[in-house]
């Protein structure tokens, strides 16, 4: 929902990360407050171009991601 309001994401974990991609920084350390709050600051400062976080939402729409998964189940259960 963030990135699809083109406002910038920060993670801490893997899944996360893997969704948001090229369009989100990832902090390095999530026990380390300063590096997570340093990465914060760099979203804010404009490091990601709203061009780029939009686009990346467009991958995990939630009306295509349903429709994917709901062709997945009906694979599956066709065998």
């Amino acid at each position: 929902e963030a990135l699809a309001r083109g406002v910038p994401s920060v993670c801490c974990c893997e899944a996360v990360a893997e969704v948001v991609g090229d369009a989100g920084l990832r902090s390095p350390d999530t026990l380390d407050d300063v590096a997570f709050a340093a990465t914060i600051d760099q979203a804010l400062a404009g490091a990601l171009p709203v061009a780029t976080l939009t686009a990346r939402a467009e991958i995990f729409r939630w009306q295509d991601v349903a429709e994917r998964v709901a062709l997945a189940e009906l694979a599956v259960a066709q065998g």
